[in-house]
């Protein structure tokens, strides 16, 4: 009895087991993600995946050897598996490689440039073709970058939506570099996005002015470069709305003529928004003769008979805007 009782936990202790096993095989692989080119396999395989160097500099040039090995379930190299190598950042030589006879393959890191914001790269290894998900280990290594700080450039728009020639202001106060404000440490580089930006003048200015000179949409953007070289860039858009519409104004002088009478006209009143300009004065004189157009806003006409005239003037401005026509009449005794 006490022979078959003890047979009987054992067994039964190993089932416990082997279903504790089949558990966590279930954990680990809920936690893996199959890669699109991955297909099912009866073939396990585990990777060890090393880096020589593992910590470089930021510098755009340094270079570390991406050692894979790729070993069959027994422990045996793997030869002719082949992998997918991606970084997260910096470059690698090759997309993909195939293991030697020793089941080993190494690619190159490159190390990104300086002004790319990370102190860390993740290079994995993922099999292409031939891979059982549920019994492969799928390799990474880390590799450390070292580097100056790079500045995190921000600024601040006065107003989104002026009009043209409204003055705006940019102001780059809350850039910062390694955690703190950057203040006139750094150079500030703007680009107002119509063509015109402030270099050749004074780059530390952290607040700058502009005035746009044409309405539109205009994307700014803000370069700072931080006193140990490293530099980063932002952009925001503005849109400048168009001058105000133009708008015809005039006086007869005189304002009650005798015939005959030469009337003068005179639309000096008319406007139009800043940033542009009244470019024509369209009158008509309301006796059937023909009206006239001009580039001054004064102009006379000859009168010979009494009447009521109804004189008539719209203006076109310099972005061939034109006005709603104004309308006078003019009674000549």
């Amino acid at each position: 009895m006490h022979t078959r009782t003890s047979s009987l936990l054992t067994r039964s202790s190993l089932g416990a087991l082997l279903c504790a096993a089949v558990l966590v095989a279930g954990c680990t692989v809920s936690k893996q993600e199959a890669p699109s080119l991955m297909g099912p396999s009866g073939f396990a395989m585990s990777f060890v995946v090393t880096a020589a160097p593992q910590v470089l500099p930021r510098d755009g040039s340094s270079t570390s050897a991406i050692s894979v090995t790729v070993y069959n379930a027994d422990g045996t190299p793997r030869p002719n598996q082949r992998l997918k190598l991606v970084s997260d950042w910096g470059t690698l030589n090759l997309p993909d490689v195939a293991t030697g006879p020793n089941g080993n393959a190494v690619v190159v890191f490159t190390a990104p440039g300086v002004n790319e914001n990370t102190v860390m790269a993740t290079i994995s290894a993922i099999p292409l073709e031939a891979a059982d998900l549920a019994n492969t280990n799928v390799g990474s290594v880390r590799i450390g970058l070292l580097g100056p700080d790079i500045p995190v450039p921000s600024f601040t728009i006065s107003n989104t939506t002026p009009a043209v020639l409204d003055p705006v202001t940019f102001d780059a106060s809350a850039t910062t570099v390694g955690a703190a404000t950057c203040s006139i440490a750094c150079t500030y580089t703007w680009d107002y996005g119509d063509g015109s930006n402030n270099i050749g003048s004074n780059t530390k200015d952290i607040v700058v002015q502009h005035a746009y000179q044409t309405s539109g949409a205009f994307v700014v953007t803000l370069t700072v470069t931080s006193p140990s070289g490293t530099s980063a860039s932002v952009s925001k858009s503005l849109v400048v709305a168009p001058p105000a519409l133009p708008t015809a104004a005039f006086d007869p002088i005189p304002a009650t003529p005798t015939a005959p009478a030469s009337v003068t006209f005179d639309g000096s009143r008319s406007t139009v928004g800043a940033g542009a300009t009244i470019a024509s004065y369209v009158w008509t004189f309301g006796d059937g003769t023909p009206g006239a157009t001009t580039t001054v806003p004064v102009v006379s006409h000859q009168y010979n008979v009494a009447g009521s005239f109804n004189v008539t003037l719209y203006v076109v401005d310099s972005l061939g805007r034109r006005s709603a026509t104004t309308i006078v009449t003019l009674t000549v005794n």
